[in-house]
């Protein structure tokens, strides 16, 4: 299996590098990210503040990506590991 590269990003999604948005729409995309994926974090309870945090460090480290789909005009946040699946998912699509 070859490795992923980012440049196999399909034309219509876009990389939003965080430092590009304000402190306000970073926070709001992040909170709403939260809110929609209803984290499970096991047996111990994790507040609210902790999880954006969390979500906030692994976007500046670059391990979590903001990817704007200009097709549908949504944004969504994606480990690389995801990100790396729908590639793959969407090279195979255009192969059939």
């Amino acid at each position: 299996m070859k490795s992923f590269e980012l440049a196999e990003l399909p034309e219509r999604w876009l990389i939003v590098p965080p430092e590009q948005l304000s402190d306000e729409a970073l926070g709001g995309v992040l909170q709403e990210y939260i809110s929609r994926e209803g984290t499970d974090y096991g047996l111990r309870e994790v507040t609210f503040d902790a999880q954006l945090e969390h979500a906030k460090r692994a976007m500046l480290e670059g391990e979590c990506l903001l990817i704007f789909d200009r097709q549908t005009e949504c944004c969504q946040l994606l480990s690389k590991a995801q990100l790396k699946e729908l590639v793959t998912e969407s090279a195979r699509e255009i192969d059939e």
